[in-house]
């Protein structure tokens, strides 16, 4: 079953802040988001050690220190799941609670002799990092981590991902050009390449906010003779809209009102753009996009406002889905439901969801959904249904 199913998990997920108020009685405050996450990511970098190589993470002498960081991580993941965020944007209340959830399965499957799904499931880690990190420019960049050393055996796309997962902006973007330039990965792992590419131009046009580095990622593409095509033809459109983004300016507009008209036309123009659902070519637009969007959910809005920006951040990363978290665009459609039931928008986003569910359980055999999940597909409908709506379509049912 899919994790974004689990209705009662995501009401608390999406808005953490309502979840909060409720408990006024514990007596314990929240933990300090940004003193929680320096801890996650100390445990982590030591972890990361004996995970990056096979000799050190079945050595029989390690194997007690891995299950306690495995352990001690799984913790941290839930003390910043339950912590104050420091800003409203729903995202954060979602990765964390996939992160906590993952982390702990992780640590389970470590215990019960499942070793190296347990080793496959903590290396997605960075993974979570990432995407929430590379939603803008907001947040510290760790300028003490950036001087120390990375960690033993690291190399590659994962050591670019370590530098993206701990804030270290300029030195993943060196890393991860560092992988463009190796022509010879462009034809023996083309999309490991590829990916390489569009993390890069992640950052640099939602962390960074900068066309001219964007450009020269892209440049760096287009002259590599071993490039393959497909990914060629996605640069040359990639290079047209950082050309056009440079002739518009890269002022970011203040108002809530802007940031949704902006988000709004590049979401159009990058759908009007995309020629079939798994089309590229459109990435640089819907960057754009979402990285406006997520400006503008750190804003304080009314229900239908905030439904229609969560609807917009949804479709954007069902596109974007596998920069690096595949299903959180599910998240997103079912925040919008919640934000505003019994609307327009929650009609819309429930489409997107209910399509989504029916996608995911369907194989060779057909589209076979679970009872339980048809179930709370149903609860979901009546949720985002206008009143009396539901009813009047029964009626003419024939």
């Amino acid at each position: 079953m899919k994790s974004g199913l689990l209705i009662p998990l995501l009401i608390f997920l999406a808005f953490p802040q309502s979840a909060t108020a409720a408990g006024t009685s514990e007596k314990k405050p929240a933990p300090k988001w940004a003193e929680k996450m320096r801890e996650l990511e100390r445990t982590f970098q030591t972890l990361l050690v004996d995970l990056s190589s096979d000799e050190r993470f079945n050595d029989r002498a390690n194997r007690k220190r891995i299950e306690d960081q495995a352990e001690r991580i799984s913790k941290l993941a839930h003390d910043v799941k339950v912590a104050q965020k420091p800003d409203t944007d729903p995202t954060l209340g979602i990765i964390a609670g996939q992160f906590a959830s993952e982390t702990k399965h992780a640590y389970r499957a470590l215990m019960t002799g499942s070793r190296e799904y347990a080793r496959e499931v903590l290396r997605t880690i960075p993974g979570y990092c990432i995407s929430c990190h590379t939603r803008n420019g907001s947040g510290p960049q760790f300028s003490v981590l950036s001087k120390a050393e990375a960690p033993a055996g690291l190399k590659g796309m994962a050591l670019a991902d370590f530098y993206t997962s701990t804030r270290q902006f300029d030195r993943a973007l060196e890393e991860y050009q560092r992988q463009i330039q190796e022509g010879k990965a462009a034809e023996s792992r083309p999309f490991e390449w590829e990916k390489a590419i569009r993390t890069a131009l992640s950052i640099s046009i939602r962390v960074k906010k900068d066309p001219e580095q964007s450009l020269k990622i892209v440049e760096q593409v287009l002259k590599e003779p071993r490039a393959p095509f497909f990914t060629v033809q996605k640069a040359e459109v990639w290079k047209k809209n950082i050309l056009d983004w440079k002739k518009e300016g890269v002022q970011t507009p203040v108002t809530a009102e802007g940031l949704y008209a902006t988000a709004v036309r590049l979401t159009a123009e990058a759908k009007a753009q995309q020629r079939f659902p798994a089309d590229r070519s459109a990435d640089v637009l819907y960057l754009r996009a979402s990285s406006v969007i997520h400006e503008l959910l750190g804003q304080p809005s009314d229900p239908t406002r905030g439904a229609e920006a969560l609807y917009l951040a949804g479709f954007n990363y069902e596109v974007l889905r596998d920069l690096n978290l595949g299903e959180i665009h599910d998240f997103y459609y079912l925040a919008c439901i919640l934000k505003s039931p019994h609307s327009e928008i929650a009609k819309v986003c429930f489409g997107r969801y209910q399509e989504s569910v029916q996608f995911a359980f369907t194989g060779s055999s057909g589209t076979l959904i679970p009872g339980e999940v048809m179930e709370k597909l149903k609860q979901l409908e009546k949720l985002a249904n206008p009143e009396g709506q539901s009813e009047n379509r029964k009626k003419v049912k024939p």
